[in-house]
């Protein structure tokens, strides 16, 4: 027995030595933590006489909101990046041939697997070290408490823990990177919503809430909860240190029993062979025969639109999406108070369903170029006549595509008030909306995908980005914008309609209540004309991004640059002795 990490950590750690891209992810995100610090000081001082001094006191209220804002940023970049680092560990390997060579040699499972799973879990708890003397520091401004930095540590020690241990164990029993990410990142957004899931279960069977007299099941969710330990929002939890170590104790506990399932299986894995769905001899009948592109005008998206049928592991994942919406839906049926001004219920239903939505396209669109990759096959996609422009247009709508699985349930969420309410046009403007949001995700992610030659590390960014996004840009709204007691929240709710979740939320207000009348003299028409400027934000950006991917295909994937001249293309139709005689 090996008393040394292992050759397998050697080996791949030595190739993810010195990357310059782990390096730039922990200036970023630093960086972004320094941002915030900025931002939220101007937020405190704007107000402020010039000759005012600053108070003891308004120095804590800044370091408790500094806390607060690095707490869930890193929580939440913590849940993002880990599963992305880890899931195409073992099934790249076994795509491209490498996995059963190593299982020829003497190493064991367990050194393979804890080999694999250590490389990668090392540079996301490097995260966690380069944010955490940055909270030090912040912690002499007051309001922040020692015991309350050390439990974030932990905390986020156990997320990295449970993500990458998730990816794991996903990645020896599928067959595509983008596969494993999906389900990962599906099941830990069903353990975060697990609060609220049966809290809303228990209001629809019972007819009560869950409050300070409810059973010892809610106490424990919000126990096994990342963010409500992290922020310490939870009365029901007396001790953050105790706490934290509960939570990182059982996070190890789980981690643990995921490897040893990783461990126990990958040689039966690898000696099944390629999970390769089975082809049916029929079509199905009650599939409908949806017309896509073309084969002459565009073979690229052609062959993705008509690609073999989603495995397993795919079916999983959109079978517990669509469980997800029809859930909601229920909760919306049967709800009290979704007709009301505020449109509770379907707010709160369409913010989940369109997050984790969007985070599943932006899985997918970010790995358009992995399968070909590990096959080998974009090589030989790049030799043909077929331009680079129809080339990224393809894998383009082929990740699009997916855009009508993501939106078919938040819509079908809002068409009940909207047919009671009568609000055919604000059904249809909250279309237009989420479909330039996921035209814009799409194109991040093949920029991505094209600009980094590693999946995992493509998933990594374009995720990141999304994530940032969501949450960044309201914080960036309310803390530029005026906070002072004259501020504009009409001209705040116009900026912050940008971001998916809070764009999405404010239309569903809309069609819940189309007499709505908000804060800040703000009309829902306006809200509804700010929206129709953001989908033509969304798809310009779309446009400019394709545009940018398309420049920089041939110098990233090393193809000839066509310089204005086209190669001779087949000839579509008659042949060209045909036609010069006619």
């Amino acid at each position: 027995m090996r008393l040394s990490p292992g050759p397998v950590f050697v080996y791949e750690g030595m190739l993810a030595a010195r990357r310059w891209q782990t390096y730039a992810v922990r200036a970023m995100v630093v960086a972004a933590i320094l941002i915030g610090l900025g931002l939220t000081w101007q937020s405190l001082t704007r107000n402020m006489a010039p000759d005012r001094i600053v108070k003891i006191r308004d120095l804590s209220t800044f370091g408790e909101s500094i806390y607060r804002t690095i707490a869930m940023v890193e929580v939440s970049m913590i849940l993002l990046i880990a599963p992305a680092t880890t899931a195409g560990a073992v099934c790249l390997d076994r795509a491209r041939g490498t996995l059963a060579h190593i299982m020829t040699t003497d190493l064991s499972s367990a050194e393979i697997v804890l080999g694999k799973l250590g490389v990668r879990l090392l540079p996301v708890l490097g995260l966690v070290a380069a944010t955490t003397p940055v909270l030090f520091l912040a912690s002499l401004l007051g309001g922040i408490e020692p015991s309350k930095i050390v439990g974030l540590m932990m905390v986020s020690a156990g997320c990295a823990a449970v993500g990458c241990s998730t990816a794991m164990v996903l990645s020896v029993h599928g067959r595509k990177t983008q596969d494993v990410l999906m389900l990962a990142y599906l099941l830990l957004v069903l353990w975060l919503m697990a609060p609220l899931l049966v809290g809303g279960g228990w209001l629809l069977v019972t007819g009560s809430t869950l409050g300070m007299s409810g059973p010892w099941m809610i106490e424990w969710l919000e126990r096994t909860n990342p963010y409500s330990l992290a922020v310490g929002s939870s009365w029901r939890i007396p001790s953050v240190i105790e706490a934290s170590l509960e939570f990182l104790g059982g996070s190890l506990a789980i981690s643990a029993a995921m490897i040893a399932v990783a461990t126990i299986r990958i040689r039966r894995s690898v000696a099944r062979g390629p999970d390769v769905p089975k082809t049916r001899r029929s079509r199905a009948p009650w599939r409908l025969n949806i017309p896509g592109p073309s084969l002459d005008g565009n073979p690229v998206a052609w062959r993705e639109w008509h690609r073999s049928r989603p495995s397993r592991m795919m079916r999983l994942v959109w079978a517990l999406y669509s469980i997800l919406g029809v859930a909601w839906m229920v909760a919306i049926a049967s709800s009290t108070t979704w007709s009301g001004p505020i449109g509770v219920v379907p707010a709160i239903s369409m913010m989940f369903q369109v997050t984790i939505g969007l985070l599943l396209l932006s899985v997918g669109a970010s790995t358009s170029l992995a399968e070909e990759r590990a096959s080998g096959s974009l090589e030989l996609l790049l030799t043909t006549t077929i331009t680079t422009r129809e080339i990224v247009w393809g894998k383009w709508w082929g990740s699009f595509r997916r855009v009508g699985l993501i939106v078919f349930w938040p819509m079908a969420m809002v068409a009940i008030p909207a047919a009671s309410h009568l609000a055919p046009f604000a059904w249809l403007i909250l279309l237009g909306l989420l479909l330039s949001y996921g035209a814009a995700i799409t194109s991040l992610g093949l920029a991505a995908a094209t600009w980094i030659e590693r999946p995992g590390r493509a998933v990594a960014a374009c995720v990141a980005a999304y994530g940032l996004f969501l949450i960044g840009w309201p914080m960036v709204v309310f803390l530029i914008h005026d906070a002072g007691p004259g501020r504009n929240d009409h001209f705040i709710r116009e900026l912050i309609m940008g971001d998916p979740a809070y764009g999405a939320v404010l239309m569903t207000m809309i069609i819940a209540d189309p007499n709505a009348y908000f804060l800040g003299q703000t009309h829902a028409a306006d809200l509804e004309l700010a929206a129709i400027l953001w989908t033509v934000a969304g798809v310009l950006a779309s446009v400019l991004i394709n545009a940018w991917t398309i420049h920089m295909f041939d110098r990233k994937l090393g193809r000839m640059p066509e310089r204005g001249t086209t190669p001779p293309r087949p000839t579509r139709g008659r042949s060209a002795a045909s036609r010069s005689k006619g």
